[in-house]
């Protein structure tokens, strides 16, 4: 069977190092797939805008997951020119 984590990439609340770490230690099924999805717009918390995490940092959980034998996307953001793209309508 397969799993499918649609992981959210923000800026240095969800792709620290660590993060990446404590997914690939989490041992998954190998058949687990890993979309990763970056946020859409931006968000307050704690006094703090999160924006979504970089091409770079999102290249590199990829290479990482699939060097942990992992089947890993990337998911391209559709409709955000134009305030449109998922979790954005409002």
């Amino acid at each position: 069977m397969n799993i499918m984590i649609e992981y959210l990439m923000i800026n240095g609340l969800t792709d620290k190092e660590e993060d990446l770490q404590q997914l690939i230690d989490f041992k998954f099924d190998k058949y687990t797939y890993f979309n990763l999805i970056p946020l859409n717009s931006s968000f307050e918390l704690e006094g703090k805008i999160h924006t979504a995490s970089s091409k770079e940092t999102m290249e590199h959980f990829k290479k990482e997951l699939r060097k942990a034998n992992y089947k890993c996307f990337i998911r391209e953001s559709m409709g955000e020119d134009i305030e449109a793209a998922c979790g954005m309508l409002k």
